[in-house]
């Protein structure tokens, strides 16, 4: 299956702003075209439990839960309610059903392999912030995106989808994603302050993608799932300061 997403890439000369500075990826453009956006974070937020979605049976690679409902797996069949896309071992969050409620296009099956690795280009910036701030923001967000990604993974599989999302904190598939998870980190360890305009500009991003993913779908359950992934970044970017 081909991407056809141009992803955004960051330049080094808006990402290297001061330690104030707030215009993260300020004009570079994503992959519809759209910069992302800059607005003054504020060090004191507070970030509310993400959302997912789906419902009853998760994705697991590789590994196994118990329960009543039967799961996705790659490597083996996971049981549980719900199970989540943990790989070696059942994780936890959302999930969606083993059955599609509608059809994709190959420019929207597209559109769900990319969004994978974008609710975990989100995950992977926040757990190496996280690591670098005693900031409780960044690890509740980072927890939250990996109940994001599950959504992501299970209705993947859902609708055969291939995940070319890796656990490796910072690997990517898609090259551009790749630089910016490091030059999104690099600007984060500069100050807190850069830290929470990383988060502003990594959600703006976010909410900018759903947007375009959820143009024109057919397919309730994922519709559903942009939807509620839409509110879930909307309370991160509040969470941000944005």
């Amino acid at each position: 299956m081909n991407v056809r997403r141009v992803v955004l890439t960051a330049s080094a000369a808006v990402l290297g702003l001061g330690m104030l500075g707030v215009s993260t990826l300020a004009g570079a453009a994503s992959a519809n075209g759209r910069p992302l956006g800059d607005a003054r974070p504020t060090a004191s937020a507070t970030c509310p439990t993400g959302t997912g979605t789906g419902t009853p049976a998760g994705v697991g690679r590789g590994g196994a839960g118990s329960g009543t409902t039967a799961g996705v797996g790659r490597g083996g069949t996971g049981t549980g309610t719900p199970v989540g896309a943990g790989r070696g071992a059942a994780g936890t969050g959302p999930a969606a059903t083993a059955d599609a409620s509608g059809t994709l296009t190959a420019a929207q099956e597209a559109d769900l392999a990319f969004m994978i690795e974008e609710e975990k280009l989100a995950h992977d910036v926040y757990t190496a912030l996280a690591a670098t701030y005693d900031v409780r923001v960044f690890s509740r967000i980072a927890a939250a995106e990996t109940q994001h990604l599950t959504t992501m993974r299970a209705l993947a599989a859902t609708y055969g989808v291939d995940d070319p999302s890796s656990d490796v904190v910072g690997e990517f598939a898609d090259a551009g994603l790749a630089a910016m998870y490091t030059e999104l980190v690099a600007q984060g360890s500069a100050s807190l302050t850069e830290a929470y305009a990383v988060g502003q500009a990594v959600e703006r991003d976010d909410l900018a993608r759903l947007a375009e993913a959820g143009t024109g779908l057919s397919a309730p359950d994922l519709e559903h799932a942009y939807t509620r992934l839409t509110s879930a970044s909307e309370q991160h970017l509040a969470a941000f300061g944005g």
